[in-house]
Formats: C-alpha cells, sequence, structure tokens
C-alpha cells in the first residue's frame, strides 16, 4: 500500500519506507521490509565512490604511528644543535654591532682631531684623510723628510704647550738641513723669548729671527734645529779617560 500526504499545495505525496529492521509504529507507516543486512554492507551499497570521505578510525579507535626512541633523541639532537645555532647568531650580531660602534667613533675622533688641526677644512673624509694629510702637509712648505718633520713636531709641541700666547702662523721645514722655521706673533717680546727658551730646555738649536711691532701684536720668526753633539770633543773625553786608567 501507498500512504499519502498532502504538502503545502494541495498535492498528494507518496512515502515508501524501506525497513531492513523492525520499526515501531510500523502499522501506521507504508513500509517495505528488506532482509536484514549487515550496516557497512549497506553503506557499501548506497554510497559507493562516496566511501572515502568516511573515516571510522576516531578518537580513541584513531591509528598512531610508533615512532622509535632513536628517532626522538635525533629530535632532541636537531633542537638543541638549532638552538646553540641561534644563539651563536646572535652572540656574533651583537659583536658586529659593538665592533661597528667603535669603528663609527674612531671615525668621529679622526676628524674632529683633522679639524682641529685644520679648522679651514669643511669637508673630511676618513678614506682619503691619508692623501689630505700629505697635502696639507705640502701646504706648509714643501715637506720632503715627513719623519724629520714630524719627529722635529713632537719636541716643538711642548715648548707650545708651556707657552700658549704664541700663535704660530706658518711652518716650513727643510729636510736637508733638518731645520723648522716658525713664523708666529704674540703680544710683546718677552713671549718669545719665554718660547725660545723653552725649545732650548728640550735640547735643540734656536736662533731668533727679526722681530717687527705690528700695532698691538709682535711677529717674529725661529729657525730650530736639532742639537748637535761635538764629535771631536767626546772623542778626545774618551781618549783621555783611556789614558787615565
Amino acid at each position: 500500500e501507498q500512504s499519502e500526504e498532502i504538502d503545502g499545495s494541495g498535492q498528494p505525496v507518496s512515502v515508501f519506507i524501506e525497513a531492513y529492521s523492525p520499526l515501531a509504529y510500523s502499522e501506521k507507516l507504508n513500509i517495505s521490509q528488506k532482509s536484514e543486512e549487515l550496516p557497512l554492507a549497506l553503506m557499501a551499497t548506497n554510497y559507493g565512490s562516496k566511501l572515502n570521505r568516511f573515516n571510522l578510525l576516531q578518537g580513541q579507535y584513531q591509528v598512531k604511528e610508533n615512532r622509535s626512541n632513536v628517532g626522538r633523541q635525533w629530535l632532541w639532537v636537531a633542537g638543541v644543535a638549532i638552538f646553540a645555532l641561534l644563539l651563536s647568531l646572535g652572540h656574533k650580531s651583537t659583536q658586529l654591532w659593538q665592533l661597528n660602534a667603535k669603528q663609527e667613533q674612531v671615525k668621529q675622533s679622526i676628524v674632529s682631531t683633522y679639524k682641529q688641526a685644520f679648522p679651514k677644512t669643511k669637508r673630511v673624509r676618513v678614506s682619503t684623510i691619508k692623501s689630505q694629510l700629505n697635502r696639507e702637509l705640502a701646504l706648509l712648505g714643501g715637506v720632503g723628510d715627513r719623519e724629520g718633520f714630524l719627529a722635529m713636531l713632537a719636541k716643538v709641541q711642548p715648548a707650545f704647550t708651556k707657552v700658549p700666547a704664541l700663535k704660530p702662523e706658518s711652518l716650513k721645514f727643510d729636510g736637508k738641513r733638518q731645520e723648522l722655521r716658525i713664523q708666529a706673533t704674540a703680544k710683546d717680546y718677552q713671549v718669545f723669548e719665554q718660547f725660545s727658551i723653552a725649545l732650548t730646555a728640550v735640547n735643540l738649536t734656536v736662533k731668533q729671527g727679526s722681530q717687527s711691532n705690528q700695532g698691538d701684536q709682535v711677529t717674529g720668526s725661529f729657525s730650530i734645529t736639532n742639537k748637535v753633539v761635538n764629535k771631536n770633543k767626546s772623542t778626545a773625553i774618551k781618549r783621555s779617560n783611556k789614558g787615565a786608567s
């Protein structure tokens, strides 16, 4: 038999039920009784290719992969190695940053010192500062023997520190004669005398040039050389000492 129901449009709808097991209140339904079958067999028959969407192995029935202890140990070793590598990279990065900061400080110090020595210089490049320094030294008087010139400056520097009132205007160095010529200005003649005494105190021979009074300042010059020891005199002293012995 068919059971009919009325849908919303007023048309009768027949409902058939295929039952593979006894149902409650089956006397009120239009049931087609089927022979009992296994649930999985029914699923395979009705769903076919759609079975790959179903996975009954869930929860406690889920398949678990068996991992050996050796694999776990290697995972620990790999993790420790990666951590050590990251730690080393961080340490090296910190050292590199510190070195770059120190290098920048040294560059700034070089530029600052150079500008103090040559205040008229507007632009200083650290990469070319050696050539710039050689050019500035050449402008001071065509310095040929730079080692002798720098050594002489090192000896003269304490005198400038001791007599700051003397202001040098120009420096010229004669490499052949190993002589440094200084043109300077001061407020009076006594400053020139004090500077000459300071140079003599560091074992230098000083010859003062002409001095002139220009307004409220005095200009003058110095010729400075290393004090030469009389070799003949020292040899005679040694011989006399030998004769006395």
